[in-house]
């Protein structure tokens, strides 16, 4: 899921554990260790990954199907502000 939001750094975590870079993948994967605890503190990566598409303008707002639940108000900005870390984006 990660990949299409921040296709640089899933890439070349992919790309480290590929080729057996055990050392460059852990820091890939520390980079995005922000998104892993959202993701372990609720529940998996859907609805963390919807608020993180919607914030970046890839979705609507409100773009989980019902019965789903998104997140509130405080939980999506706490996504907006660890998805505009630079290292995401580097």
């Amino acid at each position: 899921m990660i990949g299409g939001l921040f296709p640089e750094v899933a890439l070349a975590l992919t790309r480290a554990a590929q080729t057996g870079r055990a050392e460059r993948a852990e820091q890939e994967s520390q980079r995005l260790q922000p998104l892993w605890d959202l993701f372990a503190q609720h529940g998996g990566s859907l609805r963390v990954v919807a608020a993180a598409a919607a914030h970046l303008g890839l979705t609507a707002p409100r773009g989980l199907p019902l019965p789903l639940c998104g997140l509130d108000a405080k939980e999506r900005a706490r996504v907006a502000t660890v998805i505009e870390d630079p290292q995401l984006h580097a």
